[in-house]
C-alpha cells in the first residue's frame, strides 16, 4: 500500500518533501523571514550562518567520514576475515568483541559507527555461543570497546572540547581519559558478569 501511494505522488511533490529539499526550503524561508524581512542585511545573515555552522562543521565532516569507512569495512567482507581470525585464535568472544570495537573506534573515531560495524563483524562468532547471555554480554562489550579512546577522529571529542572551551591537549587529558576509563570499567563489568552467567 505504501509503494502504491508513493507511485501516485507527483514527482515535484516527492522532490519537495524529501528531507534535503524540505530542510533547504525551510532554511531559505528562515533567511527571508528572519533576515531580509526583519531588516537584516544579507552580509549579516551570511555572518550569522557562518558562526552557527562553525562549531558543527567539523563534527558533521568527521561523523560522515566515519560512517563511510564503516560501510566500506562491511562491504569489503571484513566480518568474514574477523570471524576466520577469531576462530583460529582461541580467544574468548567477549574479549574479541571488545577488542574489535576498540580497534574500529580508534581507527575511524565514531562510537556509533564502531558499535554498528563491530556488531556486524562479531555476529558470526555468536552463533557458536553456548550461553543464552552471550549476545547480551557481547553487546555490552562492544559498547564498552566503542567508548574507549575518544580522540580527534571522534565528533564527540570536538563537541566536548568546543562547547566546554578545552584546548586539544586538555581534551585529551580530560575527555579521552574519561572515555577510556568508562569503556574499560564497562568491559570489566562484562567479564565479571560472564563468570556469574
Amino acid at each position: 500500500a505504501a509503494s502504491a501511494l508513493t507511485e501516485s505522488v507527483p514527482g515535484w511533490l516527492a522532490l519537495a518533501s524529501h528531507p534535503f529539499s524540505a530542510l533547504t526550503l525551510g532554511l531559505l524561508l528562515a533567511f527571508h523571514v528572519f533576515g531580509r524581512r526583519a531588516g537584516m542585511p544579507m552580509s549579516e545573515v551570511r555572518a550569522t550562518c557562518a558562526r552557527a555552522l562553525e562549531p558543527v562543521g567539523m563534527i558533521i565532516l568527521v561523523t560522515g567520514a566515519g560512517g563511510a569507512l564503516g560501510k566500506v569495512l562491511v562491504a569489503a567482507g571484513a566480518d568474514q576475515v574477523v570471524a576466520q581470525a577469531a576462530s583460529g585464535s582461541g580467544a574468548p568472544v567477549l574479549i574479541l568483541a571488545f577488542g574489535v570495537a576498540a580497534a574500529v573506534r580508534v581507527v575511524q573515531g565514531s562510537a556509533t559507527v564502531s558499535m554498528i560495524t563491530s556488531a556486524g563483524l562479531v555476529a558470526p562468532l555468536l552463533a557458536a555461543g553456548t550461553s543464552a547471555f552471550l549476545p547480551v554480554l557481547a553487546t555490552i562489550a562492544i559498547a564498552s570497546g566503542a567508548t574507549v579512546a575518544s580522540h580527534v577522529n571522534d565528533s564527540g571529542f570536538w563537541l566536548v572540547s568546543r562547547y566546554v572551551g578545552l584546548s586539544e591537549g586538555d581534551a585529551f587529558r580530560v575527555w579521552t581519559a574519561a572515555s577510556t576509563i568508562i569503556g574499560i570499567t564497562g568491559f570489566l563489568a562484562v567479564l565479571g558478569l560472564s563468570v556469574l552467567a
